[in-house]
């Protein structure tokens, strides 16, 4: 299991993803981005050269948020990886949920084995936190642990999509958007409505409209994380802890954790600190509980 590096914040109002606060007690100058306007999807709903135009204007939006860096950008690109492992799961026929990949990837233990869907979302996990030039480097485990599978080229090749656009923008780490969307509706075609595949000739029909479907549904998310942080922000300044902002680090790094986890990694001294922490801002909705398990628990923005 992969190890998430805790970010080194500049500062504690950088940790809690605002701004300085002002007069009125409110984060100042908010970093909630704004939603994609109603236009793009409408010229996304039109021919193949519209739905480039809109694709290229959603990708610009999205653009400008990743290269703000966010504190809350590694849940996002967390939450994408989270999404394509599911993907991968339900390609294969395998009985794993996002729940189910979620748990396999807090919950088991070094050394143990989390089955072939949570093997896939481990992998996926090293190519989305992976520098963009090195990410491409786990393709061919990501090959050899698929076995020839009828999917493997469809799902690779949505994959390396993903490479070729952090390559040409420029993001430091690849964001996993075509592989969540392969399965949305709106992407169906042809008099069948069947689901359009990456490895087939006919890729090309849909190609636009996937990259902007992806985009946009990644945009949507973005802007509900940014509301999000900044309300565990307010939450958390009520907080008396000497985690000195790390506590929140780790809950911005990613998709979920798990209290005993934080133990020393956020400075808490003891296993209870740490659930007390999740659990006081889960009471006031700043964290969700994404596992109703009585003993391990894990929380998230």
């Amino acid at each position: 299991m992969d190890a998430t590096p805790i970010p080194r914040p500049k500062s504690l109002a950088r940790a809690r993803g605002i701004k300085p606060v002002g007069a009125s007690g409110e984060p100042a100058n908010s970093l909630i981005p704004n939603p994609l306007p109603r236009w793009i999807g409408f010229a996304a709903s039109a021919d193949r050269r519209d739905a480039a135009f809109a694709a290229g204007a959603a990708l610009l939006a999205l653009d400008q948020i990743v290269r703000s860096d966010p504190p809350w950008l590694g849940v996002l690109r967390a939450r994408l990886t989270l999404k394509a492992a599911s993907v991968a799961a339900k390609l294969l026929r395998q009985k794993a949920d996002e729940a189910a990949l979620r748990d396999a990837q807090h919950l088991t233990r070094p050394g143990d084995d989390p089955g072939p869907a949570g093997r896939l979302h481990q992998m996926l996990r090293q190519i989305s936190s992976r520098p963009t030039r090195q990410a491409g480097d786990i393709l061919p485990m990501m090959e050899a642990e698929l076995r020839g599978a009828p999917v493997a080229a469809e799902f690779l090749s949505l994959l390396e999509a993903d490479l070729v656009l952090a390559q040409k923008l420029g993001w430091g780490t690849p964001l996993l958007l075509h592989a969540g969307v392969v399965f949305d509706p709106a992407l169906r075609h042809g008099p069948d409505g069947r689901r359009p595949r990456a490895d087939r000739p006919d890729w090309h029909v849909v190609s636009d409209r996937a990259l902007f479907v992806a985009i946009s549904a990644c945009h949507a998310q973005a802007v509900t994380l940014a509301r999000r942080a900044e309300n565990l922000a307010v939450a958390a300044k009520n907080l008396r802890t000497r985690d000195e902002g790390r506590g929140l680090a780790l809950v911005l790094a990613d998709d979920a954790v798990a209290p005993w986890r934080m133990v020393g990694r956020a400075g808490f001294g003891s296993d209870r600190a740490a659930r007390r922490f999740c659990e006081t801002l889960a009471t006031q909705g700043a964290l969700r509980l994404l596992t109703d398990r009585p003993t391990f628990r894990l929380y998230g923005l």
